[in-house]
């Protein structure tokens, strides 16, 4: 990664100042890189924070979304694009039209890679998906991220298995609501099941064959990842194409060979439908609650890395920590001069400096969104907001209460220059940390004495020399305190951090090209397709020349 280090150093080379941040350092790749808080980690719902980090060096923009899975009124849920498994939706779409009383969404992400290229399958997961403790579509052999009924989190492979038994005829269930895995040929002999959350209709094409329509034996139909699920045979046709799928009911495809199955079965049957979800690694069994994947790509299991993928992209991933209490969504930037992405050992960098020791790669590339609060706090690659096949939605659900008990500073930077101007909003939340207002008024204003002072109209004059301190806003009796760094204008050009721009800069640099050169991953400074002793003369002379 160190080209892109030292691609940004060149380019802030010419003297000048940048804004001050809050500098931590987190360690990517095997490399120390500074990191300053763009969006200082804030609440927005029951035990959820967000905040938003940026990495100058590579450069790199990293937004991150982090759950306390013991908060008993928060929780976590996979949603479908447009609430079909056939069919896509954007991040935002989903936060809003899955928000309602007792159930608000705070927070999405978008989820699994999907299929783009076929019209009639367009928004199909790749990787299988389960909600509410309801299988929404099978998988096969993929990475996947689980959430059991307890709210433990897992990060495996899982293997899908089913079987259809009617009477003494018995034969294996291939996949539920997709018709095939990735983009291979529809296999000529196999047995499908769709269910409601497939769509209003079966597939297009499956015109042949035969088709079971189904009812269910008591209640309604579950679907569990793990059961057996009891099924009416209400009648027995030839398969005829798009099918109306009846609220309530299924449908079984049986094409190829599997057609003569057909013909043991008959209206008023009752046909039993199992499912079955193996882990590769988990012992025992899992009571899947939540089920989505990604590029089927693990990142990391127990703070070691799995796989890698060596390309910058943008990145959606997900991850928890050593005792499975805290989640992280964590969404990077890329394509982009700003933020160029991120290969999966960096993101295992970034997990490792969070707090997570166990992550999974999601779909990223022009997919990869983050939205808190209603707003995309991430900048997508795309420029516009991508319609998904599905996605993750963090779900407060406290009881309603309009009332504000808590508030806090807005969301935004508190890292300030010296001797510069702010003013300062505020946020109000009720007794459970769900937002209820962005602009809280009659609010006043104070601040540690080191840190600077408020005038009579509430704006912020920050010192004249650096420090550190807090902010304090009251409103209604309630009091928020909000950390704020006040700092010195930094030096582009100060490579060594010494508050000057000096030969020791220039020896700095050196040695980061010469470090470089053995593999090749110092710049051609000079641009003349290699990367030689003459590209360090041309560096000096560029420094100098400032």
């Amino acid at each position: 990664m160190r080209i892109h280090f030292l691609l940004t150093v060149l380019l802030a080379v010419s003297l000048g100042f940048s804004t001050g941040t809050a500098r931590d350092q987190w360690v990517i790749s095997g490399h120390a890189y500074d990191v300053d808080t763009l969006i200082y980690p804030h609440l927005v719902g029951p035990g959820v924070t967000s905040a938003k980090f940026d990495i100058p060096a590579l450069p790199l923009k990293v937004s991150v979304t982090e759950m306390d899975l013991t908060n008993p009124h928060m929780v976590l849920e996979t949603c479908m694009g447009g609430g079909y498994s056939w069919g896509v939706e954007t991040p935002p779409h989903m936060a809003t039209s899955n928000t309602r009383p007792g159930h608000e969404v705070v927070a999405a992400v978008n989820g699994d890679f999907f299929i783009t290229s076929v019209l009639s399958e367009i928004g199909i997961p790749l990787s299988g998906q389960v909600s509410e403790g309801e299988m929404l579509e099978s998988t096969h052999n993929c990475a996947c991220f689980v959430m059991d009924r307890n709210r433990r989190p897992y990060i495996d492979r899982l293997r899908f298995s089913g079987q259809v038994t009617c009477g003494q005829d018995s034969f294996p269930l291939n996949l539920v609501n997709r018709l095939r895995y990735y983009v291979e040929d529809i296999a000529a002999d196999q047995s499908i099941l769709f269910t409601n959350a497939f769509g209003r209709w079966t597939y297009f094409g499956s015109s042949t064959g035969k088709m079971v329509l189904l009812r269910p034996a008591r209640g309604k139909f579950l679907w569990k990842p793990n059961g057996t699920e009891p099924c009416v045979v209400e009648s027995v046709f030839d398969a005829q194409g798009l099918t109306t799928i009846p609220d309530g009911k299924a449908i079984l495809w049986l094409k190829g060979s599997f057609a003569d199955h057909a013909a043991s079965i008959t209206a008023g049957d009752l046909l039993n439908i199992s499912f079955r979800l193996t882990f590769n690694n988990e012992p025992g069994d899992v009571e899947i609650h939540q089920l989505i994947g990604g590029s089927n790509d693990i990142i990391m299991q127990n703070g070691v890395l799995v796989q890698d993928w060596e390309e910058l992209h943008p990145r959606t991933a997900v991850g928890f920590n050593a005792d499975s209490t805290r989640l992280y969504f964590v969404v990077v930037d890329g394509r982009q001069d700003i933020s160029v992405g991120a290969t999966l050992k960096d993101m295992m960098g970034i997990f490792l400096a969070l707090g997570a020791v166990n992550a999974m790669n999601l779909d990223g590339g022009g997919s990869s969104c983050m939205v808190v609060n209603d707003e995309v706090i991430n900048d997508p690659s795309d420029g516009d907001v991508r319609p998904v096949g599905n996605g993750c939605l963090l779900v407060s659900t406290a009881p309603d209460d309009d009332q504000i008990s808590v508030i806090g500073f807005e969301p935004g930077c508190y890292s300030l220059l010296t001797s510069t101007t702010a003013s300062f909003g505020v946020w109000g939340y009720n007794r459970y940390g769900v937002l209820r207002s962005r602009d809280m008024q009659g609010c006043t204003f104070s601040c540690d004495t080191q840190v600077g002072t408020f005038d009579a109209n509430g704006t912020f004059h920050a010192a004249s020399q650096p420090a550190s301190g807090n902010l304090y806003a009251t409103c209604n009796g309630i009091t928020a305190t909000q950390h704020v760094t006040i700092m010195k204008p930094r030096l582009k050009g100060d490579v060594d951090g010494d508050d000057q721009v000096n030969i020791d800069d220039v020896i700095t640099l050196i040695d980061i090209l010469l470090s470089g050169f053995h593999s090749n991953t110092a710049p051609d400074v000079n641009a003349d397709g290699k990367v030689a002793i003459d590209d360090i003369s041309d560096l000096i002379d560029l420094i100098l020349n400032q």
